[in-house]
């Protein structure tokens, strides 16, 4: 990201978007060849399916600096702030708002297809538990 008009609520924006509660750190870097590179629009829009077309690519970017923007990270296991639990969720086959079972992790096998295997909680950031059967 080109840092030309970049303030602290664009990155706190760019983390939001990737689901993350906001940014803890912004850092302007200077780099040298680099050709193309996305420059925030001076028409701000809001609203999570027009965030994206805040930015657009340029070749041109007037400072010769660029974003490097680090995220917050929830805590595992950890809803995020946004989430009510009246929206849709697995049971009854609805689909699960991304981020409101953060616990839960679909298990595969090498040779499985597409649809998994069976479900499991995540108990650690090296451990998913589930059933026995799940495991060949």
């Amino acid at each position: 990201m080109c840092s030309d008009g970049w303030t602290e609520e664009h990155s706190t924006g760019v983390c939001r978007h990737m689901g993350y509660s906001g940014s803890n750190n912004t850092k302007i870097i200077s780099k040298f060849g680099v050709e193309y590179a996305l420059r925030i629009t001076d028409e701000v829009k809001s609203g999570a399916s027009l965030f994206m077309s805040n930015f657009k690519p340029t070749s041109n970017c007037t400072s010769g600096q660029y974003i490097a923007v680090s995220c917050d990270h929830e805590a595992c296991g950890k809803r995020d702030g946004s989430y009510d639990l009246k929206d849709s969720y697995i049971k009854n086959g609805k689909i699960a708002k991304l981020s409101g079972w953060p616990w839960h992790a679909q298990v595969y096998a090498i040779d499985d297809d597409i649809e998994g295997r069976c479900g499991g909680s995540i108990v650690s950031d090296r451990w998913i538990l589930t059933a026995a059967h799940c495991i060949k």
